[in-house]
């Protein structure tokens, strides 16, 4: 997978670490939310979050790769 995607293995690494990181250090805050805002609410803010960040993707392109 990594060299379909043109990454190297460190680089799949270092990605696969910042995303443990950052979803050690926003899981407290988030249940913290959670249990401020109720459940109902959270997880529409979830859903509608990510219906947005998903809907951008859309107009997200690739870089330009030269052919091989």
């Amino acid at each position: 997978m990594n060299h379909d995607i043109g990454l190297s293995a460190s680089i799949y690494g270092l990605g696969g670490g910042i995303l443990f990181l950052t979803y050690c250090l926003f899981e407290v805050p988030s249940n913290l939310a959670l249990e401020r805002f109720g459940a109902r609410r959270w997880i529409a803010r979830i859903m509608i979050t990510w219906g947005v960040i998903s809907g951008g993707m859309a107009f997200a392109a690739a870089p330009l790769r030269s052919s091989r």
